[in-house]
């Protein structure tokens, strides 16, 4: 727990029983590190906590069979035009990335990727957190920069790397350093990734310029790269 939180804590009067039993939240955003919650987020995760506790009372109460085993879930559906409240099975919505969300617009640049040669590289490709804390007067939090990264896999040289800023898009950057390869060394043999976020970021630029995605669950130039960084940090 932060020294603000737990004054905040303190200042409010509440005790927990048991060492660093404290209950506390912390307020993630993409880009940045886990902070404290603002003043909206607060209340946010108020509604959130006392809705909780509705549909708890409500699952207690009633004999309700909710098929939890195949992804179902109990919501709570407020009716605000009556002031009610009702209690349905529902299915678990599953949010994940979908393959290819970036995609060129300029058919003659797809069309130029398309002409360039095959090339002998294998890359290795990658979008992941520093894991850090940056503090600057220009965040309103402290930073946690995403790396965008392509590596020759055979050698694990860093061919291009991009740090990003708080708000933009690592996904973007990733497919702009892919095209940007292509149109100076041609369309490598493969592009190995391990994660659906980096598929999401080029599939559609790759399948347009016809080159292979592997997945692979480990990724050694990459964690070399990461070792490498951490160590210096």
């Amino acid at each position: 727990m932060s020294k603000k939180q737990w004054q905040i804590v303190k200042n409010l009067g509440y005790k927990y029983r048991g060492k660093n039993q404290w209950l506390y939240f912390m307020s993630f955003e993409p880009g940045y590190a886990p902070f404290n919650l603002d003043q909206d987020e607060v209340l946010r995760m108020t509604e959130y906590l006392q809705g909780l506790e509705k549909i708890l009372e409500y699952y207690e109460e009633n004999d309700v069979n909710i098929d939890f085993k195949n992804g179902n879930i109990l919501c709570m559906i407020k009716d605000q035009k009556n002031n009610t409240v009702r209690f349905e099975e529902e299915p678990l919505p599953f949010f994940e990335y979908c393959p290819g969300i970036l995609m060129p617009e300029d058919e003659s640049f797809i069309e130029e990727l398309k002409r360039m040669p095959v090339c002998r590289a294998r890359l290795e490709a990658d979008i992941f957190p520093m894991r850090t804390s940056i503090a600057d007067s220009k965040y309103d939090r402290p930073a946690d920069p995403f790396i965008c990264l392509i590596m020759d896999a055979a050698s694990g040289m860093v061919i291009n790397f991009e740090m990003t800023e708080p708000g933009e898009s690592a996904e973007l950057y990733l497919a702009e350093m892919i095209a940007g390869f292509i149109l100076q060394y041609g369309k490598p043999k493969e592009i190995r990734i391990s994660n659906r976020i980096v598929e999401a970021a080029i599939k559609n630029l790759c399948d347009a310029a016809g080159i292979k995605l592997r997945f692979r669950k480990t990724l050694r130039g990459v964690e070399d790269f990461k070792w490498g960084m951490h160590e210096r940090m």
